[in-house]
């Protein structure tokens, strides 16, 4: 019996090993060619700033949740003019004075504008 063979599948066949070759010849360039595409395809560095800089804000917002904590300090002279309640000779006087305080604050509830500006 004889084998007939269709000119199409013929090609078919050809192109199939032609595509093969060439793919098993050019692919250890992929990924150079990759790493050349990212490097100088302007948009995805452009992209990775600008993913980077809504990480940055989201960060930001995000400390709108934690407490505020203050610390405020003073040192120096100090006077005190009360004639009222002081006698005469501690009126008035200059005295080494310092102060420290801290202070932290939690928001509980603000009107949902933490919410809004972090979604």
């Amino acid at each position: 019996m004889l084998m007939t063979c269709k000119p199409y599948s013929l090609l078919g066949f050809v192109v199939g090993g032609i595509l093969s070759c060439l793919g098993s010849a050019f692919a250890g360039s992929l990924d150079d060619t990759v790493r050349r595409a990212v490097a100088f395809y302007p948009s995805i560095p452009e992209s990775s700033a600008a993913r980077r800089a809504t990480e940055a804000e989201l960060d930001g917002a995000s400390a709108a949740w934690g407490p505020k904590i203050d610390l405020e300090g003073s040192i120096g002279p100090h006077a005190v003019d009360r004639p009222a309640s002081l006698s005469r000779d501690l009126n008035r006087e200059w005295r080494g004075a310092r102060q420290v305080g801290v202070t932290v604050r939690q928001t509980l509830f603000d009107g949902w504008t933490r919410e809004n500006e972090i979604y």
